[in-house]
């Protein structure tokens, strides 16, 4: 036979070879110098790798309690300051067993947080993509390049009352202000409509401030939009198309 490629001589050492391939291989190696020289080579590397595997496995969960209590012998402190300085899921654990009660439910609520606002954040981009996509989909391509600013501007006014923002017209366009896009071309204006007002509306459902009703969202969006400077057949259209989509990803 021809001599094995590369990957069936791994598998051949890793034994990920199946059955009826292998006697056929130990015979051809026995055979051919060359493939046994490529196979003394493997093992050396596969030996040298399972000894470093060996020597970093992570160090058992009582044996890091041991070590964040300071119970451990010096041999065993030096190995396990050696591991956690590049493992970051044994340093977590470390850390864990020193922390006192309120560290940790500082740290959980802290977790907590980051993990609301990632959901928050993910389903106003999922609502505003859609909705923009459905509504204006030649504009798809500004969901990314406007996200950043839009988020922030949504974030601001998330802490303001409807009445204390700022009013969008013919003279002041949302876009504009927005900054990532030509303030003259009414789609792209209406497409910064579509995704601040699907964006705040998710958004606002999302932290429970609006009840996930249809009427509820109904409500919020043509006061949103109608601020954002919406026209009547635009904010007709909002209504039309958000409210699913936000229960949807809700």
């Amino acid at each position: 036979m021809n001599c094995p490629d590369k990957e069936t001589m791994q598998d051949f050492v890793d034994g990920e070879l199946s059955d009826a391939k292998i006697p056929s291989i130990i015979g051809h190696i026995r055979s051919c110098d060359t493939c046994k020289t490529e196979l003394r080579e493997l093992y050396t590397l596969h030996n040298a790798l399972n000894r470093i595997v060996d020597k970093d496995r992570c160090p058992s969960l009582d044996a890091l309690e041991k070590y964040a209590d300071n119970s451990c012998s010096d041999e065993q402190t030096s190995k396990i300051a050696e591991h956690i300085d590049f493992c970051s899921r044994c340093r977590s654990y470390v850390w864990a067993f020193q922390a006192s009660e309120e560290e940790l439910a500082n740290w959980q609520t802290q977790e907590e947080l980051a993990y609301k606002e990632f959901e928050a954040k993910e389903l106003g981009y999922n609502a505003a993509k859609e909705t923009l996509c459905k509504l204006l989909p030649g504009k798809i391509y500004l969901v990314d390049k406007i996200w950043q600013s839009a988020l922030s501007f949504v974030l601001d006014l998330k802490g303001k009352a409807i009445e204390n923002w700022p009013s969008f017209n013919q003279e002041t366009r949302l876009v504009g202000v927005l900054g990532f896009a030509d303030a003259s071309d009414p789609e792209t204006d209406a497409a910064s409509i579509i995704m601040a007002t699907s964006l705040y509306v998710s958004q606002a459902v999302s932290d429970g401030d609006i009840v996930p009703s249809t009427t509820d969202i109904e409500t919020a969006i043509k006061e949103v939009a109608t601020k954002l400077g919406a026209g009547k057949e635009l904010q007709k259209r909002l209504i039309e198309t958000v409210p699913p989509l936000v229960l949807k990803f809700t």
